[in-house]
């Protein structure tokens, strides 16, 4: 009736799965039903000046590890860009990741946090938005290179492209990213916050 939560080392297990952490609080793997999610860890990258910063991590640090909740925090640096990382777990699963960015003297293009899964394990894909019976459910597109973004879900009133929900699996196990609201995120309608991408066997879900 009740997993609780354990960490050793890195590894964060919750009620059916296991977390491989990284230092930037993300994920390096997840294990579902004893098969991997991810063909690579979760990455956040900084565009600045026109050239590609990989964010690295540092000072990674644990706070609390309970039955009920852990938490933990690091520090980051892509180029000229610093912040922070934190991330707090429920015994549900769910982890809130939070990304505290510094002020920066030079003009910032795109940080962009890039999360690769496995495609053979995604067939299917739910996104939801401020309204009901008209949220998209069915398969993942097919193609390659960008197949979806936020401009393609159905919305009332959210104004620009951010999508609060979207889950991306199989039947029995998958991933979702969601927020309560788009506060921190731009509300520019040209810019899709969120973009959905295939390229051989990665399908990779990009949060800009």
């Amino acid at each position: 009736p009740f997993t609780p939560l354990k960490v050793s080392g890195r590894k964060v297990e919750t009620i059916l799965r296991t977390h491989t952490v990284n230092a930037l609080c993300l994920w390096d793997q997840v294990m579902a039903l004893e098969k991997p999610l991810l063909t690579a860890p979760m990455a956040l990258e900084a565009v600045i000046g026109g050239t590609t910063f990989p964010a690295k991590g540092s000072r990674f640090t644990i706070n609390q590890a309970t039955a009920t909740r852990v938490t933990m925090q690091s520090n980051w640096s892509a180029g000229p860009l610093h912040g922070t990382a934190h991330a707090v777990w429920d015994y549900d699963g769910v982890m809130q990741w939070t990304l505290v960015v510094n002020p920066c003297a030079e003009r910032v293009d795109h940080l962009r946090l890039r999360i690769p899964l496995d495609d053979r394990s995604m067939p299917l894909m739910h996104t939801c938005a401020d309204g009901i019976r008209f949220n998209y459910a069915g398969a993942v597109p097919a193609g390659s290179g960008t197949i979806w973004d936020g401009r393609k879900a159905g919305k009332n009133s959210i104004i620009g492209t951010y999508v609060p929900y979207i889950w991306i699996g199989a039947e029995e196990r998958g991933l979702s990213v969601f927020g309560e609201n788009d506060r921190g995120w731009a509300t520019d309608y040209k810019t899709p916050l969120q973009e959905m991408s295939r390229q051989g066997g990665t399908l990779t879900l990009t949060l800009n």
